[in-house]
């Protein structure tokens, strides 16, 4: 199958780190991510790829994450923000069950708001001067599942993370099931590219089919 999503990213311009995890925090760790893959319908392909290992965050940090890989030999970490929708709806649909409550209808547009509000929390407030690439239908829809899916390299705002200077965010949604984040962090934007050529680590977080 063309991966056509790749091609898009090489026009593309050049969340806490725990050394020690007691056993507890990881089995919580892991027992989230699995919850949240499953609450999601999506998987990991391949949940450590060779030359990664796997590390662990806080529910305390300002923009949590399920969990994260760092490179044994370049300074790079992808970190993924898994977000299923189903208590959003049904909370939703309860309040407008609700008598004298008048709910205003779901926005379809409402993952675009979400996707810009992440751009701004990585660069800081403000719009960047790069431009998203969104992704062809059907393309995410045949290799991530998704029905929506888009790209954007930024400079990373030390409000956000103090290690890295460069990122590529990257989000899919599917319809009233979820909304997932991928973060690609580096220093130098020739990691960053090297990273996204990868097609089986850019492939890794998907919906399933």
């Amino acid at each position: 199958m063309p991966k056509k999503i790749i091609s898009l990213l090489l026009f593309i311009p050049s969340f806490l780190l725990f050394s020690c995890v007691s056993s507890e925090v990881k089995l919580k760790s892991e027992e989230n991510l699995r919850n949240s893959l499953y609450r999601a319908k999506m998987r990991i392909v391949n949940p450590l790829p060779e030359g990664f290992e796997l590390k662990y965050s806080a529910d305390s940090s300002p923009f949590p994450y399920d969990y994260f890989l760092k490179s044994k030999s370049d300074d790079f970490e992808l970190r993924y923000a898994i977000r299923p929708l189903d208590e959003y709806i049904k909370q939703y649909k309860e309040l407008s069950k609700t008598p004298g409550v008048v709910m205003a209808p779901m926005k379809e547009d409402e993952h675009i708001q979400d996707f810009i509000v992440m751009i701004m929390n990585i660069g800081g407030g403000g719009l960047p001067d790069t431009k998203p690439a969104f992704f062809p239908p059907a393309a995410v829809k045949s290799e991530f599942g998704a029905d929506w899916g888009a790209t954007i390299s930024l400079h990373v705002s030390p409000n956000f993370d103090s290690k890295y200077k460069y990122s590529v965010l990257m989000m899919l949604y599917k319809k009233n099931v979820a909304q997932a984040y991928v973060f690609y962090l580096a220093n130098d934007p020739n990691v960053l590219s090297k990273y996204l050529r990868d097609t089986p680590l850019f492939y890794n977080l998907q919906f399933l089919r």
